[in-house]
């Protein structure tokens, strides 16, 4: 049977590559473009970034409109999948927006004939950035709602998961005089959660309130110094009631002086207080570092952090699909070292590595819950993270290759579950003017799914392809095909992701 399968995944890759060369033939005319070598827009996330493909053929009108639209509407008939975006940004002189939109769904999908019961879902985003600029004033307000229902498959407990997170920030920074700056911003989010049971007995919900306000700013002593200052307050609400509401304050002050044009060093220290956490025997944060930089070819900088990290659970929970939030979780004290090096061997290749230690008392660590549910607990552990990037590029950037490793290691009294022992990425692109395409591939190590026991999901090949051809001025024909070699995996326990799946449809910029 594995023989079959790899048989039909290579007379799948052949098919396709025959369609690619046929259209080719069909439409010859490709030419080279000379502009950057610019990522499309393969995912859907990608939408929310806004026009960072404005290509020069667009059309010079919206240049000199400083308007740029961007849609996107894509429908696959395998699983009854649509996927929509939106993009609309304009440009003045002290005046910037953006406004982005995407939504994403599909009916119940499968793996080649097998179809899952009740593994619909939906996703939308609708996201909103303003800046503006006076003389010595700068405002940015950043607005964003997120919301997303997923089908729980046969979970004996429950049938649906419904969770959004809404939120809001305002930033003003004022230029007092040309060595002096001052900031203040404010904002908030609302973070909603809920599993709709079999049983109506066993339905949960909760929703987090959370409110946060930062001042701070800088003095520039001289050409080498730089002081920086800062306080920022962080509030959270809880309902049910019985988990108790939560605080996190810290101020911190930071010391950036260059020894020369090549070596830099940077130090702060201060004060924090968590309602959770009121026993730290030395509550200062320290961080202090060492750069070189200046030079043509390489940069690195050596990093060490003390500090005291509070639980944000509307950031910790949207990582990970089917939970059951618990927020009575304490802040963590973490020691974490990092170095970080950027070699440029020459025009086509750039390097990057790190390696970074970090040992935290109270790590947030996944575990099963009743229902096939996660939750979180905290552990003591130590982990050890390199990693490395290689950037290539070739013809004046019309060809793209981009390749990364990372790998993790945990020192725990327990497995650290759904962090991949070792991933690594490609991704080749190609950015004619005519016809552009991104192909990825994700290779993603053994996953522990239970702190317990030795419980892994298997290593994972996951692949995709976007194409794009242009038809005519300002519209384009564009494909995407997700798990391109149909490889049966998973990213939860108990729940399995799509076969392959196939969506086409037109991209508009003008």
């Amino acid at each position: 049977m594995e023989q079959i399968g790899l048989m039909n995944r290579y007379i799948f890759i052949l098919i396709a590559a025959g369609i690619f060369i046929f259209w080719n033939l069909i439409f010859p005319c490709i030419s080279y473009s000379e502009e950057y070598f610019l990522k499309l827009p393969v995912f859907s996330e990608d939408i929310t970034n806004g026009d960072n493909d404005s290509d020069n053929y667009a059309g010079e009108s919206s240049k000199l409109k400083n308007i740029n639209l961007d849609i996107q509407g894509l429908y696959g008939i395998q699983y009854n999948q649509m996927f929509a975006g939106f993009s609309l940004s304009q440009e003045k002189d002290a005046f910037v927006y953006l406004v982005s939109s995407k939504f994403n769904r599909s009916g119940d999908f499968g793996y080649n004939d097998e179809i899952f019961d009740n593994s619909g879902f939906n996703e939308n985003t609708v996201g909103l950035t303003v800046n503006y600029n006076w003389t010595d004033v700068k405002w940015i307000f950043e607005a964003e709602a997120d919301n997303e229902s997923r089908g729980m498959f046969n979970n004996d407990v429950y049938s649906r998961e419904e969770k959004g997170n809404n939120k809001i920030s305002s930033k003003t920074i004022f230029k007092l005089s040309p060595s002096t700056e001052l900031f203040f911003s404010a904002g908030g989010a609302w973070y909603k959660h809920s599993l709709i049971a079999v049983d109506a007995a066993d339905f949960t919900k909760s929703r987090v309130l959370q409110g946060n306000a930062e001042i701070g700013g800088e003095y520039v002593w001289s050409a080498s110094n730089r002081m920086r200052l800062n306080a920022d307050l962080l509030y959270y609400d809880y309902v049910p009631e019985e988990f108790d509401n939560d605080r996190h304050f810290k101020g911190e002050i930071i010391d950036d002086f260059s020894f020369s044009r090549n070596v830099g060093i940077s130090f702060g220290f201060g004060y924090v207080n968590n309602k959770d956490e009121k026993d730290v025997k030395f509550p200062i944060p320290i961080n202090a570092s060492l750069s070189l930089k200046g030079y043509k070819y390489f940069s690195a900088v050596v990093m060490y952090k003390y500090d005291l990290v509070p639980f944000q659970p509307e950031d910790f929970y949207l990582k990970q699909k089917y939970i059951n939030p618990n927020y009575n979780l304490p802040p963590g004290l973490v020691h974490a070292g990092e170095i970080r090096t950027d070699l440029k061997v020459n025009n086509i290749l750039n390097i990057k590595g790190n390696f970074k230690i970090e040992k935290n008392n109270n790590y947030y660590n996944y575990f099963p819950a009743l229902g096939n549910v996660l939750r979180a607990e905290t552990l003591e552990i130590v982990s050890y993270n390199p990693g490395i990037e290689a950037i290539f590029t070739f013809y004046n950037k019309i060809w793209g290759m981009a390749l990364t490793y990372n790998y993790i290691y945990f020192d725990a009294p327990k497995k650290i579950t759904y962090i991949p022992e070792h991933e690594a990425s490609s991704a080749i692109r190609y950015n004619g003017k005519n016809w552009k395409f991104e192909w990825n591939n994700k290779l993603r190590g053994k996953v522990y799914t239970d702190p317990d026991t030795d419980k892994t999901l298997p290593e994972s090949l996951i692949g995709s392809l976007g194409i794009q051809r242009r038809m005519l001025e300002g519209s384009y024909l564009y494909c995407k095909v997700e798990n391109l070699y149909n490889n049966r995996y998973t990213l939860r326990s108990g729940y399995p992701e799509p076969g392959l799946s196939v969506l086409i449809g037109l991209r508009i910029l003008i």
